[in-house]
């Protein structure tokens, strides 16, 4: 349990919680997390940079089996490459992206396209 205490999550009074990452306000990432009948919902809102992936994944990890585990991605406004990345590693692994903004799903679509397939015929 001493792992969970280093976990920036705080308890709110319906039973979620929610953690920040971040220093600046602009880059910042929330996520709000709920379980219900042995699945993870984790709400993610504002921005996935890599500076925020190092902890995001220790908490996926450290908080539920990858096929158990939803990412509501309804609220994410910006993402980087190297988020798109770990997105798309993850929902191979069994993870469930749901409310994935349109960019993201392309983006994660091209970038889960073998190399050297010309980009006309990428998704097809």
């Amino acid at each position: 349990m001493a792992a969970r205490e280093s976990l920036p999550f705080r308890d709110l009074l319906d039973g979620a919680r929610i953690a920040q990452f971040g220093e600046r306000a602009l880059g910042m990432l929330k996520i709000q997390r709920s379980a219900d009948a042995g699945h993870v919902r984790m709400a993610l809102s504002g921005r996935i940079e890599k500076q925020h992936l190092a902890e995001l994944q220790r908490v996926i990890e450290e908080d539920a089996c990858p096929h158990g585990l939803t990412l509501d991605l309804q609220e994410v406004r910006l993402v980087d490459r190297e988020a798109v990345g770990f997105l798309a590693r993850w929902e191979s692994a069994g993870i469930r992206l749901e409310n994935c903004p349109a960019y993201v799903r392309e983006w994660i679509t091209v970038e889960g396209t073998p190399p050297g397939v010309p980009r006309a015929r990428r998704g097809k």
